[in-house]
């Protein structure tokens, strides 16, 4: 029990009638607060969440691309290694020599190798010289051989399967006849 200046006894729980609107702004006021604060965590949790999944397809984006770049890093180093091969096997003709025989079955194994991989030599001869598709050492002058066909090929280019070139071809490009 309270008494106010008047000596009026107030129970618990009683207002008088100009306290009643007073605690019902002060509730709405506080109600009002606390929905804009929700608001305001809500708009935070859904910018973090929405964040959160931005950063993972970002890493998984760069995983990928990480792992195609070591790939082709590995398969790079591994081409070369066909190629030196090839150079070797092709510096003589060793016809029926068991010794030739036998390295010509390990080169078809390394392109074997290749394949499962998803990757394949392309034939760069014949072709118009395309620089998404071939790298020219040089060129030379060639008499009825059109400019920019490819007159040799000093190391095969690959692929993938999808058609990306993993290693341009080295060619020697014919020129136009200087005159």
């Amino acid at each position: 029990m309270r008494k106010d200046s008047e000596n009026r006894v107030h129970h618990e729980g009683d207002s008088t009638p100009e306290e009643a609107p007073a605690d019902a702004t002060t509730e709405n006021a506080a109600d009002d607060v606390i929905a804009e604060d929700a608001a305001v965590l809500k708009d935070r949790w859904l910018r973090t969440a929405a964040e959160l999944q931005n950063f993972r397809k970002r890493a998984a984006r760069d995983i990928e691309l990480e792992r195609r770049r070591e790939r082709e890093k590995l398969l790079g180093e591994f081409m070369q290694v066909v190629d030196n091969l090839e150079r070797a096997l092709g510096s003589e003709q060793h016809e029926h020599n068991p010794w030739h025989e036998g390295m010509l079955a390990i080169r078809e194994q390394m392109l074997d190798l290749l394949k499962r991989n998803g990757v394949a030599p392309f034939d760069a001869s014949r072709e118009q010289f395309d620089p998404n598709r071939h790298e020219a050492t040089g060129e030379v002058e060639m008499p009825g051989i059109s400019a920019g066909a490819i007159v040799d090929v000093l190391e095969r280019g690959y692929e993938d399967e999808d058609g990306t070139i993993i290693r341009p071809a080295k060619v020697i490009v014919a020129k136009a006849p200087a005159g």
